[in-house]
C-alpha cells in the first residue's frame, strides 16, 4: 500500500476534528479529502506532512511509522499549502528557485532557465520577470503550483522521484484555464506513480479511473 493511516485523532484544544480517521494509498492513486471549513482537511495534510502528530493512531510509510523516518519521507515529498509561501520582493522565477533549492529535493541548484519554463507551462511566461508584490492573487496561486510543473532532473543527477503530493486547496483562486491545466498536470503526474492527497470545497475531480480517485468526506 505504501502510504497508511490507521485510527488517526486530531483536534485543537479540547474540539475533536476527527478521530478513527483510517485510509490507504497506493502508488498511482489519488485521495481527494472534501468537507465543510473547519473539518480538519488542513490538519490532516499537516499530518501527513509531518508538521504535527496525531492524538491517536499513525501514518504509516511502506509499513514503518512515519515518525521514524520523516528526513527520507520529505525527500520525496512537495506539500503545497492554501496560502502562498511567497517572497513579495523576488521574482516569480526568484521565488521558485528559492523554494525548490530549499526543499532539498533536488541534487543540482535549479536555476533562471528552469523556473522560467516552470511558470511558462502553468500560464505565467510574460509573469516570470515581474516581482511576486505585481502578480494578482491567482497569478501568485500559480506561482506556488509552478512546482508540479518543473521538469525532472536527468536520471543520474536526481534523487528519488518524488512520490507523494499533499495539496491544500489547490484550485482556490484559479481561473477556469489554470483549473483545466492543473487537473490535467495532476492526473498526468499520479499516471506516472504519484500519490496524491488534495483537499477542495470546488466541485473538482481529476480524469482518472474510479479505482485511482479515492474519496475521504471529514464530518463538520
Amino acid at each position: 500500500m505504501g502510504l497508511e493511516a490507521k485510527a488517526l485523532a486530531f483536534g485543537h484544544g479540547h474540539r475533536p476534528l476527527f478521530e478513527g480517521l483510517s485510509f490507504g494509498l497506493a502508488a498511482g492513486q489519488a485521495l481527494l479529502v472534501e468537507g465543510a471549513n473547519g473539518s480538519g482537511k488542513t490538519s490532516l495534510l499537516r499530518l501527513l506532512a509531518g508538521l504535527s502528530r496525531p492524538h491517536q493512531g499513525e501514518i504509516l510509510w511502506r509499513g514503518r511509522p512515519l515518525s521514524a523516518q520523516l528526513d527520507a519521507w520529505r525527500e520525496g515529498l512537495v506539500y503545497i499549502a492554501h496560502a502562498p509561501a511567497l517572497k513579495d520582493d523576488l521574482l516569480a522565477w526568484e521565488n521558485l528557485c528559492l523554494t525548490i533549492n530549499l526543499s532539498g529535493a533536488r541534487r543540482q541548484p535549479f536555476a533562471q532557465a528552469e523556473a522560467v519554463a516552470a511558470l511558462a507551462r502553468i500560464g505565467l511566461a510574460r509573469q516570470a520577470l515581474l516581482p511576486v508584490r505585481a502578480l494578482s492573487q491567482g497569478q501568485r496561486k500559480r506561482v506556488s503550483l509552478a512546482r508540479l510543473f518543473v521538469d525532472p532532473e536527468p536520471a543520474a543527477a536526481a534523487p528519488a522521484a518524488a512520490q507523494i503530493l499533499l495539496l491544500d486547496e489547490p484550485f482556490d483562486a484559479l481561473d477556469d484555464a489554470g483549473i483545466l491545466s492543473l487537473k490535467d498536470r495532476l492526473a498526468h503526474l499520479v499516471l506516472q506513480g504519484a500519490r496524491l492527497v488534495y483537499t477542495t470545497h470546488q466541485t473538482q475531480t481529476l480524469r482518472l479511473a474510479p479505482q485511482q480517485l479515492l474519496r475521504l468526506r471529514l464530518a463538520a
